[in-house]
């Protein structure tokens, strides 16, 4: 598949071709309690035929296993400066673990290794007290060494949980700092793409510090080491693509 914009072959992870390999990719299959993900035709969004339901029965718990898919070297990453990731998604079978606070659940990760480290960007939603839907980034700031968040905005769902015609295709958009351009920053764009194609700006941010490791691969699911994200039941996922929009950095 060919992106116009760029010129650059877009990887698109096909969840009706993933019913074989999805375990090998997810690690050892998880047990009934712990986190899972399948291929379902149940799951399926944006018009499709399959998609991914992501389960998270215990995210917290010490035998829960990983369940997420990745994109990487396989397909063509290695040590990318620019990304597009795009993926439609449904959170509305999450379950806040506490009452009357937030759940939480990171689900997408920009690293520089598959597994539990090296992530570059984490993409979370966010369930409030008030049963809205919220999106947000964490990003590696190198100078400090750690996480800070980079924003979050509402996502956009229909009022009242009644569910849209087709729910929101969300697109991420990254680039690391990059001395060679000149740029002493990288920025993050996260937007919403309604079902006609109109395109929306959800969050911005254009001082992300994070030149020292460039991405290798992107994740789409739970690693269960993380802290409980705060959440159970159910996220659906479809049409999960990478786009790698610029060369290589050196």
């Amino acid at each position: 598949m060919a992106d116009a914009r760029s010129g650059n072959r877009v990887l698109r992870l096909d969840t009706a071709c993933l019913a074989l390999g999805l375990l090998a990719v997810a690690g050892a299959p998880p047990r009934a309690e712990a986190n899972s993900i399948q291929v379902k035709p149940s799951a399926a969004l944006d018009g499709s035929g399959f998609g991914l339901e992501l389960k998270l029965d215990d995210p917290a718990s010490q035998e829960a296993k990983d369940a997420y898919v990745a994109i990487g070297p396989e397909k063509g990453l290695q040590g990318e400066g620019s990304l597009e990731v795009g993926f439609t998604l449904d959170p509305r079978g999450l379950v806040a673990a506490r009452n009357g606070q937030s759940g939480l659940l990171s689900f997408l990760r920009l690293a520089t290794r598959r597994g539990r480290g090296g992530a570059r960007l984490v993409v979370f939603v966010e369930q409030t007290p008030q049963n809205t839907w919220l999106i947000g980034a964490w990003s590696w700031d190198d100078p400090t060494r750690g996480f800070v968040l980079a924003g979050r905005a509402a996502l956009p769902l229909a009022a009242g949980g009644a569910p849209p015609v087709l729910p929101p295709r969300i697109e991420v958009e990254w680039d690391a700092a990059s001395e060679q351009a000149g740029r002493a920053h990288g920025s993050l764009r996260v937007l919403s793409v309604a079902p006609g194609g109109e395109r929306a700006l959800l969050l911005e941010r254009t001082d992300l510090r994070n030149a020292s490791q460039l991405v290798s691969y992107v994740q789409l699911g739970v690693l269960a080491t993380e802290h409980g994200p705060g959440v159970s039941g159910r996220l659906l996922v479809d049409s999960f693509e990478v786009n790698r929009t610029a060369p290589p950095l050196p």
